[in-house]
């Protein structure tokens, strides 16, 4: 009956009723966005995949015996794979500052003739900070690309991650794959978090270990056996690091919250947080940044603390330089994309609304879309409902229904 709740006793379960307003196609809301949801920590997780390939790939190229290095093969497995870890973890911490600076810079060029002299100059330096951190996640960005569109093939094509999206319900989605694919950066800066705060945290384990004589005989003073300074300071910052995007990733674990709440963590505990991985990073490797482009230092492949380091440290100053001067005001207006798969689902869900038509005598399709246009869905009929004389209508709802 209505409003009843069922007495069954279960660990760990708390059933509760689902009002009288509850209906089977807010039941159908509640399922695809709740897949949606889970859709977007896959993303996330694919894309620290694909970060980790890119990083180790490329740890194993610089040090490997056979290769630019003298590490032997054995040191592949922890050694070699820690520097992969630590390195992806410092960069998903910075995945959507580095889409949300591209996305405002873009934003800020086609109203450049409203931008007054100082936030262009603004505008243009903040450009050239973010030319070296593009190139650097260049590689990256392609291989998470290939990879989420092989993962969610099974689900629906590749392109239709990809469209484009506006307040305008006569708005003809194109496609936009390099501004889909940085909103999703963007959205997924929870998911993205605490995906590298994972590799992060396997890093921290790792550095124990290998912070020993046989691994780091260079760390430690000759006479005394303890580390010296540039270590020392190098360990200190990552272990404030770590604490300091602890709490930030509890936080996103925890979910949604008034902005009151996340506003503290989010606005400077997390790039404070950063900037001291970023000096960690720093501190331990940047006194050999004279030998960059040395062709007899490892054939001439940049540092690895140099190319990790510069993709947050560039990404961050621009993102205080525009907050400093208040250049990101003239994207306030613009229309905020969903994720891909948050879109794609919104779709399917005005799909079957629009298919259904109206659910009982009270409640409209045009009512139940999730879409904030004010128009009734092109395929909806607010005169047709689900009476007993519409039996294949609601069969055809409930095959929608499993997803």
């Amino acid at each position: 009956h209505p409003g009843e709740i069922p007495g069954i006793v279960i660990p760990n379960l708390t059933l509760k009723s689902a009002g009288a307003n509850a209906t089977l196609v807010e039941e159908t809301r509640t399922r695809i966005m709740e897949r949606a949801s889970i859709d977007c920590w896959h993303d996330g997780n694919i894309m620290g995949l694909a970060v980790m390939l890119f990083t180790s790939t490329y740890a194993i190229i610089r040090y490997n015996i056979n290769l630019n290095g003298k590490e032997p093969h054995s040191n592949i497995v922890m050694y070699l794979l820690d520097k992969g870890f630590a390195w992806t973890g410092l960069w998903m911490m910075a995945v959507s500052p580095f889409a949300g600076n591209l996305l405002a810079l873009a934003s800020i060029y086609q109203k450049w003739s409203d931008v007054d002299f100082v936030q262009k100059m603004v505008t243009l330096f903040c450009s050239l900070l973010m030319i070296l951190p593009t190139i650097l996640f260049s590689i990256s960005w392609v291989f998470w690309i290939v990879a989420r569109n092989m993962y969610f093939s099974f689900r629906w094509p590749a392109g239709s991650m990809y469209r484009g999206q506006s307040r305008d319900p006569l708005y003809e989605r194109g496609t936009s794959w390099v501004k889909s694919s940085l909103v999703d950066m963007v959205v997924l800066k929870g998911e993205t978090g605490c995906a590298g705060f994972v590799y992060a945290f396997i890093h921290s384990f790792l550095g124990c270990v290998i912070c020993d004589v046989a691994y780091k005989g260079y760390w430690f003073d000759p006479e005394s056996g303890r580390l010296i300074w540039r270590m020392e300071l190098s360990m200190m910052t990552g272990c404030v690091s770590t604490g300091l995007l602890w709490i930030v990733t509890m936080r996103s674990v925890m979910g949604k919250a008034s902005w009151i709440r996340l506003k503290p963590i989010y606005d400077y505990v997390s790039p404070i947080g950063i900037w001291f991985a970023v000096v960690h990073v720093m501190a331990f490797g940047a006194k050999g940044w004279n030998t960059l482009f040395n062709k007899n230092y490892h054939n001439g492949q940049l540092s690895i603390t140099f190319v990790s380091s510069m993709f947050p440290a560039c990404i961050l100053l621009a993102h205080h330089i525009m907050n400093v001067f208040n250049t990101k005001k003239y994207c306030a207006g613009d229309h905020l994309w969903k994720h891909s798969a948050v879109n794609i689902a919104t779709d399917h869900y005005d799909e079957i609304v629009g298919n259904v038509g109206e659910l009982d005598v009270t409640i409209m399709a045009n009512d139940l879309s999730i879409r904030p246009t004010g128009k009734r869905h092109p395929r909806a009929n607010p005169t047709q409902s689900l009476s007993s004389d519409s039996g294949e209508e609601f069969d055809n709802f409930m095959q929608e229904m499993k997803v």
